[in-house]
């Protein structure tokens, strides 16, 4: 066994199992592509020996993963064949993987972005039910559901509304636990809470996925970037404050909308942009309107003062304190509903419909102008042969070999088609090895990939503290405070990424925490 509650990260789980390398019915030596099948049975693992242990206690436990349509039922779910080595061997394991878009035919293998595991006990099985939660419910009564990517500010009411499978499970005492991506609990608090739900106890989850694996296949590439970063559970609140949340968040829509159509780039509806003018913070609504709340107004920089005495009640908003930035957003919401939304026009489109008109071309276009995206690259048949060696080999002996195989110049030059270099990989998978060879062969540390991620990123991103302290060491006049895509700095993303070990490496080599990104946050106020 290999019990899940002792592990709290991918290093110590990755490595408990490669001394049970007969657990794989194939090799692989890829990291992300071991991330892609792990990450759902590792983190409904964790979910159930942290916040419903006893179920252990029993002879058996069904676990309803619902929502299951992508990496989850890849190779008929050969992934949660893992729950024994996980959680306990002494019980048998039901799982049943529920959606209707699900597919039992998706498979995919170690080149293609999955791993098959194998049956390692008998005493486990999984079915695949084509169908809502409702309709499951009407025929099985499962243990405990877990829904690990509701994207509640798309779905929600495919969840809530059309289906009545959430009501009817917490009616009969089912328990319900998901996870969301990124910093998205705190749009899914907000969607529940204008139905008459809530989500709570949010806990960072060690194992989320936080960048698409090499290869990964075109029906999962959108459903995989910071993959279940943050679980919770999500308990009935009696319709208690549903009103006020649902026109919350109608006015958190419009105002979102008026961005879209004010600003180049919308910052994310989730963030809100601070301004600085002499000693004052404002915080901006949308366009030139700002709103003061230590000076009580709301003010045009374009014009004059909108309205002075502006005062409102935040406590319907104190669940929102523990997401300091949608708590920021709320408060501004609440400004523009009570003394802008009356005066404004409605928008004539959602944010999401906004960008659905957007042409391509200008969209991509405008996201290279602005240092967020790069052109991924047709890789040459030299760099192809390279690229062949990290997905077969791993550590020292990826170095040899590469060493051996191909001239320093082919290797200080090569670039995958997400225009990683060695440095990059070295990085992104902690091989101190390849961090040292790119240092001999000279390679600039601030080159940024495809996905705007400098070397440094990447160790916080996708690493750990090894390759951190390597990378620092090799390169000891590295920018340790530059910043990419939203002006986040490797800082920045410690924070988001629940890494305090991190945080005081970075902060021992001269990090600075009051940087701001393009939202106004700094790693203090995150």
């Amino acid at each position: 066994m290999l019990p899940i509650n002792k592990l709290e990260s991918w290093p110590s789980l990755l490595a408990g199992l490669d001394a049970k390398k007969t657990l794989f019915a194939e090799p692989c030596l890829n990291l992300g592509v071991a991330k892609h099948t792990l990450g759902p049975v590792a983190t409904i693992a964790k979910i159930i020996s942290a916040r419903l242990p006893e179920v252990l206690e029993q002879e058996a436990v069904r676990i309803c993963v619902v929502g299951a349509e992508a990496h989850e039922s890849l190779n008929q779910g050969s992934g949660f064949n893992l729950l024994p080595v996980l959680l306990s061997d002494l019980l048998s394991y039901q799982v049943d993987l529920v959606g209707d878009k699900i597919d039992g035919s998706l498979t995919a293998d170690a080149k293609t972005g999955a791993l098959k595991i194998k049956q390692v006990s008998t005493r486990i099985d999984v079915t695949l039910y084509h169908c809502l939660l409702g309709s499951y419910l009407e025929d099985n009564t499962p243990d405990l559901i877990v829904m690990l990517h509701p994207g509640f500010e798309k779905f929600h009411e495919s969840w809530l509304v059309d289906d009545s499978g959430v009501t009817d499970a917490l009616a009969r005492g089912i328990r319900i636990f998901g996870a969301s991506y990124g910093d998205e609990s705190a749009i899914d608090k907000l969607y529940l809470n204008a139905h008459g739900y809530d989500i709570t106890a949010v806990q960072d989850n060690p194992f989320v996925i936080r960048h698409e694996p090499p290869k990964l296949p075109a029906y999962a590439s959108k459903a995989i970037v910071d993959w279940a970063a943050q679980t919770w559970e999500l308990k009935n609140t009696g319709n208690r404050g549903q009103a006020f949340f649902s026109d919350l968040l109608s006015a958190w829509r419009e105002m979102v909308s008026f961005r879209a159509q004010t600003e180049d780039i919308p910052i994310a509806g989730l963030y809100t942009k601070t301004v600085m003018k002499g000693r004052t913070a404002y915080l901006n609504l949308f366009g030139e309107i700002y709103v003061s709340f230590k000076d009580g107004v709301i003010v045009d920089f374009s014009s004059d003062v909108i309205c002075e005495d502006v005062e409102i009640d935040v406590s319907d908003i104190d669940g929102y304190k523990s997401f300091p930035f949608m708590h920021k957003t709320l408060k501004c919401a609440l400004v523009y509903s009570n003394y802008l939304r009356n005066d404004m026009e409605s928008p004539e489109e959602s944010f999401f419909g906004a960008l659905a008109d957007v042409d391509n071309d200008s969209l991509k276009q405008m996201l290279i102008d602005n240092g967020l995206y790069q052109e991924k690259r047709d890789m040459s048949a030299l760099d192809k042969s390279i690229n062949g060696y990290f997905e077969n080999l791993d550590g020292e002996e990826l170095v040899s070999k590469l060493k051996e195989s191909f001239a320093v110049g082919s290797l200080a030059g090569y670039l995958n088609e997400e225009k990683y270099n060695l440095l990059h990989l070295g990085c992104a998978e902690d091989n101190v090895a390849l961090i040292e060879l790119a240092r001999e062969l000279d390679i600039d540390p601030d080159l940024r990939n495809s996905d705007m991620y400098s070397p440094l990123d990447l160790c916080v991103a996708d690493g750990g503290v090894i390759g951190l302290k390597a990378l620092l060491k090799s390169y000891p006049s590295i920018n340790i405070n530059a910043s990419g895509a939203w002006g986040f700095t490797a800082l920045h993303h410690t924070k988001s990424r629940s890494r305090p070990d991190m945080a005081d490496v970075l902060k021992q080599h001269g990090a600075k925490g009051n940087i701001k990104n393009a939202a106004g946050l700094t790693y203090e106020t995150m």
